[in-house]
């Protein structure tokens, strides 16, 4: 005899206990198909009205990110031209500076006299020249334009000249 005519066997014998536990297990899992209906239902309403909110403040919120976007991309462009500006304005600052001391008479030591050289980016602006003696000083300024004076430029005020141009 082979195990399905044993199982078969059982199964007559029992006949009337099998039943009554088969019904009890389609029923349970019945009542189990209609709790998990009924919490579908209830998850699908709940996830309707959370997308119909999401969706409606959704829309607000990219409206205002759009409006925030506009204002950030004003304000990019108002920078740039304020930074223009400023870079025009940092190219006429005194960005390179020059100084050599020495002593303008054989009689007088210390380096007490001096020549600074005051440029901009494009290598313009002015060289000071201050020469000091034991009676008197004198002050000179002389011009420049793009590295050249239009004044005869002593050795020391040239020297200054050449400081300042070098980063």
């Amino acid at each position: 005899m082979n195990w399905t005519d044993s199982l078969l066997g059982f199964v007559r014998a029992h006949e009337p206990l099998m039943l009554l536990v088969s019904s009890a297990l389609v029923l349970c899992l019945v009542l189990f198909s209609l709790f998990l209906g009924v919490r579908l239902a209830r998850l699908s309403k709940s996830t309707r009205a959370h997308a119909a909110t999401a969706h409606g403040s959704g829309r607000g919120d990219i409206e205002a990110l759009a409006r925030r976007l506009e204002g950030a991309e004003e304000e990019i462009v108002l920078l740039g031209e304020r930074g223009n500006v400023l870079d025009e304005r940092l190219g006429r600052t005194v960005q390179r500076i020059g100084l050599v001391r020495f002593d303008a008479f054989p009689d007088v030591g210390g380096e007490q006299s001096f020549a600074l050289a005051l440029l901009d980016r494009e290598m313009s602006g002015l060289v000071l020249s201050s020469l000091y003696g034991r009676s008197d000083s004198r002050v000179y300024a002389k011009e420049i334009a793009e590295g050249r004076s239009q004044h005869a430029l002593s050795d020391e005020e040239l020297e200054a000249l050449r400081r300042a141009g070098s980063p």
